[in-house]
């Protein structure tokens, strides 16, 4: 303890205390030491006793209800992302006390809760009641843009994409469509700057018709480009597009090869190599 800067543990709250080497007792050996406790609720309040997964971590902190689609129940993502975001929160908090701990002579007791940890990855949504007097919901492949749902997640040639359409870079989209096949006016005209959708407006009025009008086009190009072009094109002009990428997309990855991210490994019980990470 007098030569450590930092102690990281993930025990129940109260576990290292009745060990007598909990935080109070550890900072008396070093009072600049630095102890992150990781937890699914933290360290007080009535649920920091609580066993949990981090499926439970992940619905009590709020992200599987707007994940998955609309007409379904929620779904959670399938790897443990309330403990890999603690853990990444933790982090930075231990830094931060450390920094502090150097300058001050006096270190602290870092309490991160996975649970709040889950809450700071929703600040797309958390705003929305106290902005608008709604909740983001699920939606899918869409994304809730006022009255409209604006589809995020559009098939190619060989697939499917991932693609903001309502971002500002949606005007090099159009540029793109422009240099390749012959577009209406009132597309190659349409300013994502000065579209103006408010969650009140009318569904079926202008400015939802417009957009739509926009996401048609977009669904008919993209049909006929296959995913290596379109993210290609991206790369090169800075468009918020991207592959949704299958595993065997992932084994062919140029970056991961480039980066020898995949080894073959022999397995005597198979006679042959075996692709590992």
């Amino acid at each position: 303890v007098n030569k450590s800067d930092a102690i990281l543990e993930s025990f129940q709250p109260g576990y290292l205390d009745s060990l007598n080497i909990g935080f109070e007792t550890l900072a008396k050996i070093n009072p600049q030491l630095v102890h992150t406790s990781m937890t699914p609720f933290g360290s007080t309040g009535p649920y920091a006793g609580f066993i949990s997964t981090d499926l439970i971590t992940s619905s009590m902190g709020g992200m599987p209800f707007v994940s998955g689609d609309e007409d379904r129940p929620p779904v959670r993502i399938s790897f443990p992302q309330a403990e890999l975001v603690a853990g990444s929160q933790a982090f930075g908090a231990t830094v931060a006390a450390l920094r502090h701990s150097r300058n001050s002579k006096t270190g602290q007791h870092v309490d991160v809760s996975e649970q709040i940890a889950v809450m700071w990855t929703l600040m797309n949504a958390t705003p929305f009641p106290q902005l608008h007097g709604t909740d983001v919901t699920r939606a899918g492949a869409f994304r809730k843009r006022g009255p409209i749902d604006a589809r995020h997640v559009f098939r190619c040639a060989d697939g499917y994409v991932s693609m903001n359409a309502q971002a500002k870079t949606l005007d090099g989209f159009i540029r793109w469509m422009s240099e390749e096949i012959e577009i209406e006016k009132e597309i190659l005209g349409f300013n994502i700057d000065k579209w103006n959708l408010k969650p009140d407006s009318d569904p079926n009025g202008k400015e939802a018709s417009e957009f739509k009008k926009v996401e048609k086009a977009i669904e008919s190009f993209l049909s006929i480009k296959t995913k290596m072009e379109i993210f290609e094109r991206a790369l090169s002009a800075g468009l918020l597009v991207a592959p949704c990428n299958t595993v065997e997309d992932i084994r062919k990855s140029p970056q991961l090869e480039a980066r020898s991210f995949w080894i073959d490994v022999y397995h005597p019980e198979f006679g042959k190599d075996i692709t590992h990470l």
